[in-house]
């Protein structure tokens, strides 16, 4: 009878479960942020041309005939 009477003091089930979802989104979401300059630096090694049009980069190639990724950091004349 303590046992459930406690149960229903801490707000039962649903206390528990928020509490449950919460400490997961916390770890997932550190877990994200750990992860997410790691994976994206490897990304763009592999596929570089995919990764610099979505960044707002633009494929340039160079007077020895080699492609970059150029990413302007003045705005274009007007």
């Amino acid at each position: 009878e303590a046992r459930r009477q406690a149960w229903r003091y801490f707000g039962g089930f649903w206390v528990w479960l928020a509490s449950i979802g919460a400490a997961g989104a916390l770890l997932g979401a550190l877990l994200v942020f750990w992860l997410q300059g790691r994976a994206d630096a490897r990304e763009f090694g592999q596929y570089p041309r995919i990764y610099c049009l979505s960044a707002g980069g633009q494929i340039a190639t160079n007077p020895e005939g080699r492609r970059f990724c150029g990413v302007w950091i003045d705005p274009p004349p007007q």
